[in-house]
């Protein structure tokens, strides 16, 4: 099984069941009432906010928290801009590539244990670096943190990536060191 295009496959699933957001069908629809009795009623692309939906965006695609920045920025900028919307679909467009990117960490370990260690690539590398920087600080926020909010899906999903993120950084390390021993011999 191809897991570096299985996962990407899943993810885009998760994300299309989240927006859809099936246990609450009536968070789509929206309406405003008007002075002189008018309303105006229609339908957003995202459930209503307190379905958590840039939560659940946000950790199932934790590597992509990097395309938050330059959106926020842009949004204190031009504010007309559809804030939330932008992020929930950078989160999914980038959550692909991290998908994609595990399943590839996914894919050598098979390979290691069929015909031995394949050879590191550097965009390999590079993500498991970016993936652990993110994953293991915003783990650590989260559980040391004693707000009352509740960030349980962000908590629960930080955990995952932080033992995602160690695995593949670790990885990546041993080919690395197996690719310097190799070169130095």
């Amino acid at each position: 099984m191809r897991l570096s295009l299985g996962l990407p496959v899943l993810q885009t699933i998760a994300m299309m069941v989240i927006v859809w957001a099936p246990w609450a069908p009536q968070t789509h629809k929206f309406g405003y009432a008007l002075e002189g009795g008018r309303e105006i009623r229609g339908w957003s692309v995202l459930p209503g906010p307190d379905q958590d939906t840039i939560a659940w965006a946000q950790g199932i695609n934790l590597p992509g928290l990097l395309a938050e920045i330059p959106i926020d920025l842009a949004c204190e900028r031009f504010e007309p801009l559809p804030e939330l919307k932008l992020r929930f679909f950078s989160f999914w467009f980038f959550g692909i590539l991290s998908w994609y990117m595990i399943g590839r960490v996914g894919e050598d370990i098979l390979k290691w244990r069929q015909t031995g260690l394949p050879l590191s690539r550097r965009f390999d590398f590079l993500f498991a670096v970016e993936a652990f920087v993110l994953a293991v600080p915003s783990f650590l926020v989260l559980v040391l943190d004693r707000s009352k909010e509740n960030f349980r899906v962000l908590t629960v999903w930080s955990a995952i990536w932080a033992i995602l993120a160690s695995g593949a950084l670790s990885l990546r390390l041993l080919q690395k060191a197996r690719q310097r021993k190799a070169i130095a011999s």
